[in-house]
């Protein structure tokens, strides 16, 4: 679709995304028309892909990993500029801004992070596009604990007239509880530990 104007500017409007071409041929008093025109290539991206995030190290947000170093892998969507690299945040905020100039900047696909403290982490990573568009962030939970936990059982007497008797048990975790426990038994001092109860949320027998 052609248009005629005698201005040396013109304003298309809003266009979506991708590849545009103006053409321009002069026209003088005389109405001779250029025998070329002019060509103008223009490649619009107004929009960058929200990645996709996945951890290699903690693969569940709503389970815990006792893998001290976290690490991410992800993947990006098709992008018309094509995409430039990412900034990536590892905070305790599960909103934490990603702000350029103040994130981790990488052109790599994954990341292995230090050791890390226990607790309740978020992975946040931006895509960055060739013509500068910043994605949504992608977040990614991490449960981090490489402590392991307190157990002990009760004290029983040295001996007892009763071939019947009750074992008492307990364990403490401060960051993600107990889950359950595995209980063995030996006979004698120089007898071999063989299991009793597995897994079992029970604290006696």
């Amino acid at each position: 679709q052609s248009q005629w104007t005698s201005e040396t500017q013109a304003s298309p409007g809003v266009l979506p995304d991708g590849e545009w071409w103006f053409h321009v041929a002069t026209k003088d008093g005389a109405g001779n028309l250029s025998t070329e025109a002019a060509h103008f290539r223009l490649r619009i991206d107004s929009t960058a892909p929200k990645p996709r995030v996945y951890s290699r190290t903690h693969p569940s947000p709503d389970e815990w990993g006792c893998a001290e170093r976290p690490s991410f892998v992800w993947e990006d969507g098709d992008d018309l500029s094509g995409v430039a690299g990412h900034l990536w945040v590892f905070d305790r905020n599960a909103n934490a801004p990603v702000v350029p100039g103040q994130a981790n900047w990488t052109t790599a696909g994954s990341v292995t992070l230090p050791p890390q403290k226990d607790g309740v982490w978020v992975f946040s990573l931006v895509a960055k596009d060739g013509a500068g568009n910043l994605s949504e962030p992608a977040r990614l939970v991490v449960r981090l604990e490489t402590g392991a936990p307190v157990s002990r059982v009760e004290p029983l007497p040295a001996l007892t007239s009763s071939s019947a008797f009750e074992v008492r048990w307990k364990g403490e975790d401060t960051v993600s509880g107990v889950a359950h426990y595995d209980v063995e038994v030996k006979e004698g001092e120089k007898g071999e530990w063989r299991p009793w109860l597995s897994e079992t949320t029970a604290t006696s027998a």
